[in-house]
């Protein structure tokens, strides 16, 4: 994921951020996943990124 920092400049970093954390906390956290924390960033996490990625593409 962050190879793609450099071929897309105008995604912010804040998106990248919120994908690798994600990812992180998905693929090294699963042992103390929880489907609170799953609720937590699908209800506060996910629309950020999704206003982040519409402002890319109206950006465009």
């Amino acid at each position: 994921m962050s190879a793609l920092l450099p071929a897309s400049p105008n995604i912010s970093a804040n998106v990248y951020r919120l994908i690798i954390r994600l990812r992180h906390i998905l693929v090294h956290g699963y042992d103390v996943i929880t489907p609170d924390i799953i609720w937590e960033i699908i209800t506060n996490k996910i629309p950020i990124l999704v206003q982040e990625l519409d402002a890319m593409i109206k950006g465009l």
